[in-house]
């Protein structure tokens, strides 16, 4: 493109663009010393990532030698956690702990499992310790649970039922047809509290206009994204995650002990980056 030259339509997941371009900037050098702190960075990023992937297949090895969680933690400085007489409907607001619980429900008894990746950041690995069999219950007893849990499920599978009929045709108004409420319109953040986690998920990892379901204890949720709202002020060279100074503060530790140095045709590729 040239200088007021006007892109043709760019369709992208969140939203269509054009790009009118109305400056072109000569690409400078930038001397060692104004990049330095960045190179910094990005040794440190890349070797903390491998340092990551190579703990993760560290510790697969350890399992596959038949080592103790004990063992396992000792060996690779990790930290244990005990979750004690957990059941699958444990309440919690912690979504990380409802990770593992719901991972260690599919593992077997004294069994220590692979690494699990919650995220990009956390990983996890799962012993169940004892399984306790369900204890029958006098009725009279559970009642009053069990009706309340039997209408749950039938409700979800109601909700469920609507959702697949009305899915592929996108139609929010069709699915609201069915129940005696109105659709509200709200502005969600990918760090939003208020719904299930799972459905702020889902929201964020679908196209615009797909309708998706969910729902917790209380409700039902049908959602679909109108529109993507990005940020009118973004920092490019910084990275928006709780972690990363931790991890510079970590992966600078990783450097000194490994004794990483910087040649010329290291510098030369990075610096490339940066014209």
């Amino acid at each position: 493109m040239d200088i007021n030259d006007v892109s043709d339509v760019i369709d992208t997941e969140i939203a269509y663009h054009i790009i009118i371009l109305n400056k072109i900037d000569v690409s400078a050098e930038q001397s060692l010393n104004d990049v330095r702190e960045d190179i910094k960075k990005t040794l440190t990023n890349i070797e903390l990532d491998n340092y990551i992937a190579d703990l993760k297949l560290q510790v697969n090895q350890t399992i596959l030698k038949g080592l103790t969680l004990d063992e396992i933690a000792q060996e690779n400085s990790l930290k244990i956690e005990n979750l004690y007489n957990v059941a699958k409907n444990y309440e919690t607001d912690n979504n990380i702990i409802t990770a593992i619980i719901n991972s260690s429900f599919s593992i077997n008894k004294n069994f220590v499992s692979d690494v699990i990746d919650f995220n990009d950041n956390i990983s996890y690995v799962i012993n169940v310790n004892d399984i306790y069999p369900s204890e029958m219950q006098d009725i009279d007893v559970i009642y009053e649970d069990a009706f309340l849990d039997y209408s749950k499920f039938k409700k979800v599978e109601y909700a469920r039922e609507i959702y697949e009929k009305n899915s592929q045709e996108n139609s929010l108004e069709e699915i609201n047809s069915n129940y005696n409420t109105n659709i509200k319109e709200i502005i969600i953040e990918n760090n939003n509290k208020d719904l299930p986690f799972s459905l702020i998920k889902n929201i964020f990892e679908n196209n615009i206009d797909v309708i998706n379901f969910d729902f917790d204890e209380v409700n039902i949720y049908y959602a679909k994204v109108n529109k993507v709202n990005l940020s009118k002020t973004i920092n490019s060279d910084s990275i928006i995650n709780i972690s990363s100074d931790l991890k510079n503060s970590f992966g600078s530790e990783i450097i000194q002990k490994k004794k990483i140095s910087l040649n010329d045709e290291l510098i030369t590729g990075l610096l490339s980056q940066y014209k």
